[in-house]
């Protein structure tokens, strides 16, 4: 992700490559930079929302129910998740 932007805006980058993925219809690539991003920046919540919108575009339920639930323990109440769940 470092080549899509300069080193102090590759959170921004890794957001931008995720949404890129999962808009062109690579939704497992999107899902899992997704959930690297969760790993590398688990304070922002575009991570598990772009990943388990992703990972319910693709099918994958049972993994788009683990990162809504994994979501919403750490941003409790965000109305894209719960939106998300409504989705399972």
């Amino acid at each position: 992700c470092r080549w899509m932007g300069s080193r102090r805006n590759e959170e921004h980058s890794w957001k931008r490559l995720a949404h890129i993925l999962s808009k062109t219809g690579r939704f497992r690539d999107g899902a899992h930079l997704c959930g690297l991003g969760i790993e590398k920046y688990p304070g922002e919540r575009f991570f598990p929302v772009c990943g388990a919108g992703a990972l319910l575009e693709a099918g994958l339920k049972d993994e788009a129910r683990a990162m809504i639930s994994a979501g919403l323990e750490r941003f409790h109440g965000d109305e894209d998740l719960e939106n998300l769940s409504l989705r399972l």
